[in-house]
């Protein structure tokens, strides 16, 4: 059950990366939102694998992704720039809201401490 979890997930980042920017995106506004979107999806993907991995306990990031929002569609409301950045801006977030959402829910163990092997040293 867990192998599918896991598979569920990285399912889930597959299709989140198929959906890329483009290298250069009009308007320094956007610019910028598109490289704090890109800081904050580092964390986000970061803090996954390795709880996939066993390695971290899961963090919320569901405060920072709706801040983002907010502060993204309050900026860029009005502005004349494309149409179609804008919802790829408000898609990656959806997509992330998502993959945090199905990764909480699956509720994902710490791997177990190895014990520390000791040797005798021959003489």
């Amino acid at each position: 059950m867990n192998a599918n979890n896991k598979e569920k997930v990285f399912e889930k980042l597959r299709s989140y990366h198929l959906e890329q920017f483009p290298d250069k995106i009009q308007g320094e506004n956007l610019n910028n939102f598109r490289i704090a979107l890109g800081t904050l999806e580092d964390n986000i993907i970061t803090m996954i694998l390795s709880l996939i991995d066993g390695r971290t306990k899961f963090t919320d990031f569901t405060p920072e992704l709706n801040s983002f929002q907010e502060k993204f569609t309050r900026t860029t409301t009005g502005d004349s720039h494309d149409d179609a950045i804008k919802n790829l801006f408000i898609s990656k977030i959806n997509q992330l809201s998502d993959i945090l959402a199905t990764t909480k829910k699956f509720n994902f163990t710490l791997k177990p401490v190895r014990a520390i092997k000791v040797t005798a040293v021959k003489s």
